[in-house]
């Protein structure tokens, strides 16, 4: 037994050591694994990071990408409209040059003519006394169509910067021997060739009747892009919602192209990005040359007042319709 015993505690004393190093070898293999586990956090945590770090760069591409998208757009639109008025005005340049020597040299005597209708410069005047609130404290007002000066003079009267455009050379030389400050121009080639935000008003007198469509719409655009902020635009112009005045005293100037309606300025205006437009009517017409209304009388019986009454009625509407006031002027802010 006792030999038996010598021969295997060698035996026995190896085993446990072959056993000691390898749980040795096991504690070290799994403090190795606790270390790549950690690297393996700190790994996974980076490339968390640099995820989140490339979604954020994404998302402020997208909106880059927006906003370049939105410049490229305002560009566009800008070289549309500038390449829509240089067509125009080309266009215009075109047919004006196809007349013959002797028509472009002819005109109307429309000094004359506005001397005889459209009133003495005094009521003028005073009928456009009204508009100066809207330029007060402004310097570099514009008035196109300035014809014979009322309004300038008003403007230079109240302290205000202003210069006129038109372009009948009469008109013209009349409103220099007043010493006011005007050119001869084409309101549209005129305005294309100011700087954007350099007038402090702009203001129209009878002039928006005169232009076709594209023409109308391109001065509008014009005029906002000239403007100021906050400064005014005003145009003055006859009253299509007298019939009267629509189907009669309209077709008296030649020059005339075709009636404005209010709403349809008011759509042109607020959809080239004017605000606060409201309207002024101007110019009734005298009750002496209205409709006239039954005289009701204390001794009528009950029937007979009411139907008086009910005439009456009907003769203001026709007075609102046929002889309502005979001009509008349209008030807008940059």
């Amino acid at each position: 037994m006792v030999n038996v015993l010598l021969v295997v505690t060698p035996f026995i004393v190896l085993i446990l050591l072959i056993l000691i190093l390898i749980l040795k070898r096991v504690s070290v293999l799994d403090a190795q694994i606790g270390d790549t586990t950690e690297r393996d956090k700190e790994i996974q945590s980076w490339i968390d990071g640099k995820e989140k770090q490339l979604k954020d760069m994404r998302g402020s591409i997208s909106e880059i990408q927006d906003h370049m998208d939105s410049i490229i757009q305002v560009i566009n639109e800008d070289i549309d409209k500038k390449y829509w008025l240089s067509n125009l005005l080309t266009e215009r340049t075109e047919e004006y040059s196809k007349l013959p020597d002797k028509l472009q040299k002819r005109d109307v005597d429309y000094f004359s003519f506005e001397k005889k209708y459209r009133g003495s410069r005094d009521e003028i005047k005073r009928k456009q006394e009204i508009f100066i609130k809207y330029f007060k404290g402004s310097q570099n007002v514009l008035d196109i169509g300035c014809g014979r000066g009322e309004f300038l003079e008003l403007l230079k009267e109240n302290g205000i910067g202003a210069q006129g455009i038109d372009i009948n050379q009469d008109m013209i030389d009349h409103c220099k021997k007043k010493g006011l400050e005007v050119k001869k121009a084409d309101a549209l080639t005129y305005l294309n060739s100011l700087k954007d935000n350099s007038l402090g008003g702009v203001f129209m007198g009878q002039v928006i009747e005169h232009l076709h469509s594209k023409e109308l719409i391109a001065l509008v655009r014009l005029c906002y892009d000239k403007l100021n902020k906050d400064a005014y635009f005003v145009a003055e112009t006859v009253n299509t919602l007298n019939l009267v005045v629509a189907a009669s005293s309209f077709h008296m100037d030649l020059s005339h192209t075709k009636p404005v309606h209010p709403e349809t300025i008011r759509f042109l205006l607020n959809s080239t990005g004017f605000e606060e437009i409201e309207f002024e009517f101007l110019s009734p017409v005298p009750e002496t040359e209205k409709l006239r209304r039954f005289e009701i009388k204390e001794d009528m019986d009950e029937d007979e007042k009411n139907r008086y009454e009910l005439m009456n009625r009907n003769i203001d509407m026709l007075n609102g319709v046929l002889f309502g006031y005979q001009d509008y002027a349209v008030i807008a802010k940059k």
